[in-house]
């Protein structure tokens, strides 16, 4: 591994720049592998924006579900509420309906 990283290394020492390599030289002679940097570069920024919006998105959609959920409850209380006996037989007594509450317990009918 060292050796690897010692000949990598050795492609770009100043020993070559001061043997008769122009800076031109060598830019022509590792341009792909500039290109390729600088194209991972971007393709990492440009990631990196990517996951930043999709996280600010899932934050929003956290808060609208949180509100749909306080909305839900909220309805659900007012349905229960609605048809609670006490509130059906006010609403039968307020609309002067004739109708009484049985003594009886309801049962069921087999077929």
């Amino acid at each position: 591994m060292k050796e690897k990283l010692s000949n990598w290394l050795s492609k770009f020492s100043w020993k070559k720049i001061k043997s008769g390599y122009t800076f031109s030289q060598l830019l022509s002679k590792y341009a792909g592998e500039l290109m390729f940097g600088v194209v991972l570069c971007v393709l990492l920024i440009h990631n990196q924006y990517v996951c930043n919006d999709y996280v600010s998105q899932l934050a929003k959609c956290e808060v609208q579900l949180k509100n749909y959920k306080f909305e839900a409850l909220t309805k659900k209380s007012q349905l229960t509420k609605k048809i609670q006996q006490s509130h059906v037989k006010h609403l039968v007594d307020e609309k002067g309906l004739r109708l009484v509450e049985s003594t009886y317990p309801p049962y069921v009918l087999d077929k």
